[in-house]
């Protein structure tokens, strides 16, 4: 791995810790907005319930659990689509960016690894040289060996033809 590939793996993952950050205080703040409605709910709830307990003969008091219960439940449901909004959020602006310098990271060790096995050094470029003096002898070789064959062709189509199969 190169160090411009861990230069911009640092510089990916702090952003993706920054954002992490920034969606745990969005998440505590709600979580607080949200517990302060709630009590204010289990207040409005109480007071209206004090007062018409006279009026119902404590019928109000009974009713006060069940909106109390009601309260908590759409609270505890508006934070869960928060928590599911930000982290969605988080994942999309900073996650996905850190996932492709990853991917650029890894590809550079694949590079880095495929050039040890091949046995090129690390100044090995993007394109080579082909020597035609060193060229010359080895395609001589190789017409030597077509010939070869080419008479061994021969041969076997002479003797193939002097075979009777209607016998």
């Amino acid at each position: 791995m190169s160090e411009g590939h861990l230069a911009e793996l640092l510089d990916a993952c702090a952003v993706v810790a920054t954002a992490m950050d920034a969606a745990a205080d969005v998440i505590v703040a709600a979580k607080g907005s949200a517990a302060l409605a709630e009590l204010a709910v289990m207040v409005a709830t109480f007071i209206a319930a004090q007062a018409a307990a006279v009026a119902t003969f404590g019928l109000a008091e009974a009713a006060e659990a069940a909106v109390v219960a009601a309260a908590r439940k759409l609270i505890d449901d508006l934070i869960q689509q928060l928590e599911q909004h930000v982290l969605g959020e988080v994942i999309d602006k900073a996650v996905v960016p850190l996932e492709d310098v990853v991917r650029r990271a890894v590809d550079g060790l694949v590079y880095s690894a495929a050039q040890s096995a091949a046995g090129a050094g690390a100044a090995t470029g993007a394109s080579f040289m082909v020597h035609p003096d060193q060229l010359l002898p080895q395609i001589q070789e190789f017409a030597g060996h077509a010939q070869q064959i080419a008479a061994h062709a021969s041969r076997f189509a002479a003797d193939a033809s002097a075979v009777n199969f209607s016998d």
